[in-house]
């Protein structure tokens, strides 16, 4: 079957520009005098509890298409298609699998949330679809396989618990900042006066206790006089 002219494949887009390098792939001849089609999928949670972070990812793909087809330097126009995975796996592979069952659909920019990310990697890799990861965190996502059409923007666990001695950096708990709040801290507990607690007198009265006898076992205390 072959592909309509003027329309940017997978296989040109994996072999001539690599994971999402679509820039230099290449067209045809036939094709080079007017812009080719480019369709990107953008699968993210766009409802649910962390829909908010996946409608700034949503916002944020839209504008930079919308910049890169103001361009005219660009060698291509680009077309959307936008999917919500709910932060959940099993939507999450539905949405993959209806971005990789479309011919014109060469890349997707996928999934904020690790489960989904990882539960929709065989998906990307048996259609043979470039899928880029731009928010999950999860290193198995990259780490766990081989897959060529699995590639990732952000960093992952690992990335952000590195503690960047090897830099000379200072790190978190290190920083000069946390040096003098803890400084400042202590100065204030020593400047702080100590009070002595004070026992309050009791307001009872006293017990007041008999007399004992005087006398010996047995005998009986004398009247008064």
């Amino acid at each position: 079957m072959s592909e309509p002219v003027g329309r940017l494949n997978r296989r040109q887009l994996l072999q001539g520009a690599g994971a999402l390098g679509l820039g230099l792939a290449l067209v045809p001849a036939s094709a080079r005098a007017q812009k080719a089609t480019v369709k990107l999928a953008f699968i993210g949670p766009l409802t649910g509890g962390t829909a908010s972070n996946g409608l700034g990812g949503r916002n944020s793909f839209l504008l930079a298409v919308q910049e890169r087809n103001a361009d005219p330097k660009t060698k291509h126009h680009y077309e959307t298609e936008i999917l919500d995975d709910e932060c959940k796996p099993t939507v999450a592979v539905q949405a993959a699998l209806k971005a990789s069952s479309d011919p014109a659909i060469v890349a997707g920019v996928t999934h904020y949330c690790s489960v989904t990310a990882i539960a929709t990697v065989d998906t990307y890799h048996k259609a043979g679809m470039p899928a880029m990861v731009w928010g999950a965190v999860l290193p198995e996502i990259t780490y766990s396989h081989e897959y060529v059409e699995i590639t990732r923007v952000n960093g992952t666990m690992i990335n952000q618990n590195t503690t960047r001695r090897t830099t000379g950096a200072p790190t978190r708990s290190g920083s000069p900042s946390s040096s003098r709040r803890r400084a400042a801290r202590s100065s204030r507990r020593r400047a702080r006066p100590r009070t002595r607690r004070t026992t309050r007198p009791s307001s009872r009265a006293p017990r007041r206790t008999a007399p004992r006898s005087s006398g010996t076992a047995g005998s009986r205390p004398t009247a008064c006089a």
